[in-house]
C-alpha cells in the first residue's frame, strides 16, 4: 500500500528478466513522465547480465538505484539497507509549525526543532522568544530538489520591531544537486552585543528560498543563556585554514560496526567514537551523528572508501569520481577546513582512498571569529560527519554500484573552557513532546513499520528461495 500523497518509494526484488511480455523500463519511464511522485529501487538476486541490464534500466527510469545481490545470504541486509534509505530519504523531522506570511502573524516557536514547508507561500516568519541576556541561534535546512538545475539557496535573517536585520548569519547555496544531495543550510545568531545596535524586539526569524518547489524545511532554535564573565574564557580559535590536518583522530579499532547513514541531519544514526562500516552511492551524501562533543574538544571524521573491481572496470581510463568528508557543528553549519586537500579526493575503485576532516575545538568565544568553521563550533553538542560521492550520469552511477566505506569517528582533546551560564538552558519543545507521548512520534513509527515489513518480506523470500534451491548458496534460474 502506497500513500495517496507525497513521494512514494517502491523496492522491487527480482531474480530474472521480465517474462510477462511487457517492458517494465518503459512503464517506469512513462509514469515518471506523467509526474508520478515515486521512486523505484531494484534488487537483482543472482541475475545474469541481460537481466541485470533490464533491471538497471528500471531503477534508472524510476529515479532509484539498482542493487546487485550475488548470494542469498546478502539479501536481508540489502533489503534492510534499501528500505531504510528509501524511508529516511523523504523524512524530515521536527514538531509541525506553519510560518506566518508576515512578521505580524509570525508563528511562535520555542527551543527545539520544527518542521514546515517552504516554496508554497513566500517568506516564512517565526516569532522568537525573548533571549534575555543570552544569544538566539537559528538554523534553517532543506534538501536540494531533484532535477532542479539552478542554484538552490536558503535565506535566513532575524529582524527587530523596525523590520531591519540584526545579528550575523551564514548562508549556503548549491548548484542543483551538485553537492551530492547534501542539505542546504542557513544559520543566524543574535547576541546581546548584536542587539545593542538593533531595534528592540520582539524578534522574528524570516526564511526564504529562491526555489518555488514545495519542500520540507527544518528550523532549529537554540536559546543560549547569558554567560558570567565571557572575557575570562579561552580566546577564539585563531586559525582560519590549515588546521584540519594537524588534528588527528583515533586509529580504527576492532571490527567495524555496521551502520546505515542518513541523507540528512535528522536521520543521521548516532556514531559514538569508534569504527563503522557502510556503503555509499554516487550522487549521495550520508550523515552520521557524533554525540556530545564538549567544550575544548574537536570532532574528527576519518573515512576510507574501499576498492571495487566493478567501479574500476566502469571507469576504465577515466578520471574517477570526486569524494569528500565533512564535519558539521550543532547548528548544522560546516565546521571543517575547506582548504584541506585530505578531505577531498578522487576515487577510481582501483585502490582505497582515505579522507580526513576535523573541526576546531569548541570554544565559547569562537563566535567572535570572522571564519565560518570556528563560528560553527561556538556551542557544544552533537556534531555530524558526512560522506559525499559527487553525482555522475545515471548510467555511470549504476555501473559503479555501491562503494564500501569505513568511518572512524573521534572526539579529541580534554574538556575545558566551559562557560558558566547565568541560568539553566531551556528544555526543548521536542523533549517536552517526548515526555508527553510514549511512542516517540508518528513519523518514526511509520519508518519502523515500513522497514520491519520489508525485513519480514525479505526473510519470507529468503526462506522460500532456500527451500526451492535446497541450499543457501545455490543458483536460482533466471526468470523464476
Amino acid at each position: 500500500d502506497l500513500p495517496k500523497e507525497g513521494p512514494r518509494s517502491i523496492v522491487l526484488v527480482s531474480d530474472g528478466e521480465e517474462n510477462c511480455q511487457g517492458d517494465p523500463c518503459k512503464v517506469a519511464a512513462d509514469l515518471k513522465k506523467k509526474g508520478a511522485d515515486f521512486y523505484v529501487d531494484v534488487v537483482g538476486l543472482q541475475v545474469d547480465a541481460k537481466s541485470r541490464e533490464q533491471l538497471t534500466c528500471v531503477a534508472s527510469a524510476g529515479g532509484g538505484t539498482y542493487y546487485d545481490v550475488k548470494d542469498l545470504s546478502e539479501l536481508q541486509e540489502t533489503l534492510t539497507r534499501t528500505s531504510i534509505r528509501a524511508a529516511r530519504g523523504y523524512e524530515a523531522a521536527g514538531l509541525p509549525v506553519e510560518g506566518g506570511t508576515s512578521p505580524e502573524d509570525a508563528a511562535e516557536i520555542e527551543d527545539g526543532q520544527w518542521l514546515d514547508t517552504i516554496g508554497d507561500s513566500g517568506v516564512e516568519n517565526y516569532a522568537l522568544p525573548d533571549p534575555g541576556k543570552g544569544t538566539i541561534h537559528v538554523s534553517a535546512a532543506t534538501l536540494p530538489t531533484k532535477g532542479f538545475s539552478g542554484v538552490s539557496q536558503v535565506d535566513l535573517k532575524i529582524v527587530g520591531a523596525d523590520g531591519q536585520a540584526c545579528g550575523r548569519g551564514v548562508r549556503e547555496a548549491s548548484q542543483g544537486a551538485g553537492n551530492g544531495g547534501a542539505p542546504i543550510v542557513a544559520a543566524y545568531s543574535l547576541s546581546a552585543a548584536d542587539r545593542e545596535d538593533c531595534s528592540e524586539g520582539p524578534y522574528v526569524a524570516q526564511v526564504g528560498s529562491n526555489n518555488d518547489e514545495v519542500q520540507g524545511l527544518e528550523i532549529l532554535l537554540r536559546t543560549e543563556p547569558g554567560v558570567e564573565d565571557p572575557d575570562a574564557l579561552p580566546a577564539a580559535f585563531g586559525k582560519t585554514s590549515g588546521f584540519s590536518d594537524a588534528i588527528e583522530g583515533d586509529a580504527p579499532s576492532g571490527s567495524p560496526v555496521s551502520v546505515i547513514g542518513g541523507p540528512n541531519f535528522s536521520s543521521a544514526p548516532p556514531t559514538a567514537p569508534g569504527t563503522y562500516e557502510d556503503s555509499v552511492l554516487a550522487g549521495e551524501t550520508l550523515f552520521y551523528r557524533v554525540p556530545d562533543v564538549g567544550w575544548g574538544q574537536s570532532a574528527v571524521c576519518d573515512a576510507t572508501l574501499g576498492t571495487s573491481t566493478q567501479a574500476a572496470d566502469a571507469f576504465g581510463r577515466g578520471v574517477g569520481v570526486n569524494t569528500q568528508v565533512r564535519v558539521y557543528g550543532p547548528l548544522k553549519t560546516v565546521a571543517d577546513d575547506f582548504s584541506s586537500q585530505t578531505g577531498r579526493k578522487q576515487w577510481r575503485g582501483d585502490e582505497a582512498v582515505a579522507l580526513h576532516a576535523a573541526s576546531p575545538p569548541v570554544v565559547y568565544r569562537n563566535r567572535e571569529s570572522t571564519s565560518e568553521a570556528p563560528k560553527a563550533t561556538q556551542v557544544d553538542g552533537d556534531f555530524y560527519c558526512s560522506i559525499t560521492v559527487l553525482p555522475m550520469s545515471a548510467a555511470s552511477t549504476e555501473e559503479i554500484g555501491e562503494i564500501g566505506v569505513t568511518l572512524t569517528t573521534s572526539v579529541v582533546g580534554e574538556e575545558s573552557g566551559e562557560p558558566t551560564y547565568l541560568e539553566d538552558p531551556k528544555e526543548t519543545a521536542n523533549d517536552k513532546a517526548a515526555e508527553e507521548t510514549s511512542d516517540g512520534g508518528p513519523a518514526w513509527w511509520i519508518i519502523a513499520a515500513g522497514v520491519a515489513a520489508l525485513v519480514v518480506v525479505a526473510l519470507a523470500l529468503l526462506a522460500a528461495l532456500r527451500r526451492r534451491s535446497g541450499a543457501g548458496d545455490a543458483e536460482v534460474p533466471p526468470g523464476e
